[in-house]
């Protein structure tokens, strides 16, 4: 089943993801949204972090209240390295992110059919 939604990329705390809630919920928009949080196996492993990122720590909270304002959670995940993917994703797991109820967008690197199959068997929409 397809499910139309907008997204808005680059949220990087709790405030912001507050605010876009209060004009959703006060535009009363006909279409879902999510809410994209990009990360990155840097940020992950080296706890780097820029204006466009959360900090990783914080990544299951919000992804917490974007479910709980009935918002969808999109991670958008960057690397450069095939090896990384799936132990990266399982910490992303590991903060309390529900792959079954986030959307996952690879950036940067066209993962191998055998990654994407590990993906989608961890539960993840891609």
């Amino acid at each position: 089943m397809q499910t139309n939604f907008v997204s808005i990329s680059a949220i990087s705390n709790k405030d912001q993801l507050v605010e876009i809630n209060r004009i959703s919920q006060a535009e009363q928009f006909p279409y879902s949204l999510a809410i994209g949080y990009q990360i990155s196996n840097k940020s992950i492993n080296q706890r780097t972090q820029n204006p466009r990122q959360p900090r990783f720590s914080k990544l299951g909270e919000l992804d917490k209240a974007t479910r709980d304002y009935s918002l969808i959670t999109a991670v958008h995940y960057y690397t450069n390295d095939n090896r990384t993917i799936i132990e990266d994703l399982e910490k992303v797991v590991g903060l309390g992110v529900e792959p079954s109820q986030a959307l996952l967008q690879f950036n940067t690197l066209p993962p191998s059919p055998d990654i994407l199959k590990n993906v989608r068997e961890m539960g993840y929409n891609l």
